[in-house]
């Protein structure tokens, strides 16, 4: 006997979602875990920047071999807490971050054509 194919997709479509159910043997993974390319997409930045921030511990983040994994919850609650530290009116950068930029700054400014300034 032959069933049809929409009577196969119908069968497939009320089938549960393996891990809906507690006692289910297959688990859900609702935590999503990132690498260093999508945690840099997602927090639109450069993939050695988060490399960095990893090494120096700066981002939640396991290493597994040679790869770094961030689990996106604990990403989002970082996020959170740097946001909630920040003060108002604030970049939300950090007093390194800052310095860093001003030393970058100063640095392309003293390449300039007319060289640094005078003042």
């Amino acid at each position: 006997m032959y069933r049809s194919e929409a009577s196969i997709i119908l069968d497939a479509l009320s089938c549960a979602i393996p891990g809906d159910d507690p006692g289910s043997e297959f688990p859900v993974f609702d935590d999503e875990m990132l690498t260093i390319e999508e945690l840099a997409a997602y927090l639109k930045l450069k993939p050695q920047t988060i490399y960095k921030w990893a090494q120096a511990g700066k981002v939640p983040g396991a290493k597994f071999g040679k790869e770094w994994r961030f689990r996106r919850s604990s990403i989002e609650k970082w996020i959170d807490s740097r946001i909630a530290e920040s003060p108002p009116g604030s970049s939300g950068a950090s007093s390194d971050e800052k310095s860093a930029a001003a030393k970058k700054s100063r640095r392309s400014s003293d390449r300039s054509p007319r060289g640094p300034s005078k003042n």
